[in-house]
């Protein structure tokens, strides 16, 4: 009897130490690197949905519609200054940028939930060339179902969503990774 009461102590006391370590990795911040792998992740939307349309204002007042991008691919960033991958992602995406921009992909920022002279700064901190628009009211980032950022769209010439990933584009291989799906986004039947 005492032997079953100190297994059934040791089961409870091993249980809750494993409860609480659970806890603990959700609670306790992991540093943006180690979050953003946790939840990187490539949706595929089955059938190719159409990109919903929008129009919003460029950081320069400019007004920016998408279906005034169609006839090129798109490659679509959600952003924010304050989110950790996205800074680390930053520099990837102005080097791809630069990599397609003379071979007809537009690559186009989505700032969200941000304050605008944070979002600037950040713009200007990164060096970012590609056009970014504001999002103020999320009823672009609503359309697209963007649930966490950064989230990259990949739209085809069509307005068509090829590919969503969720999560950062981090060092030497998520910037292959960037490239490859570009790349892939540019061959696509009906983009030469």
């Amino acid at each position: 009897m005492r032997k079953g009461k100190l297994l059934l102590a040791v089961a409870v006391t091993l249980g809750i130490a494993l409860a609480g370590f659970g806890a603990w990795r959700l609670l306790v911040p992991q540093g943006p690197e180690r979050q953003t792998r946790r939840i990187q992740r490539e949706l595929s939307p089955g059938p190719l949905s159409v990109a919903p349309d929008f129009t919003l204002k460029t950081f320069e007042g400019r007004t920016l519609s998408l279906r005034n991008l169609l006839g090129k691919p798109i490659v679509m960033n959600f952003w924010a200054s304050w989110c950790g991958p996205c800074q680390l992602e930053a520099r990837n995406l102005e080097k791809a940028w630069k990599a397609f921009r003379n071979r007809g992909v537009v690559f186009l920022g989505v700032n969200v939930v941000d304050d605008e002279g944070d979002a600037r700064e950040f713009l200007r901190a990164f060096k970012v060339t590609y056009p970014n628009v504001r999002d103020p009211t999320q009823h672009v980032m609503t359309a697209y179902r963007v649930t966490a950022l950064p989230t990259t769209i990949f739209i085809t010439r069509d307005g068509r969503i090829r590919r969503t990933y969720l999560g950062a584009f981090l060092g030497e291989e998520g910037y292959q990774r960037l490239i490859q799906w570009t790349e892939e986004l540019l061959e696509e039947k009906g983009n030469r």
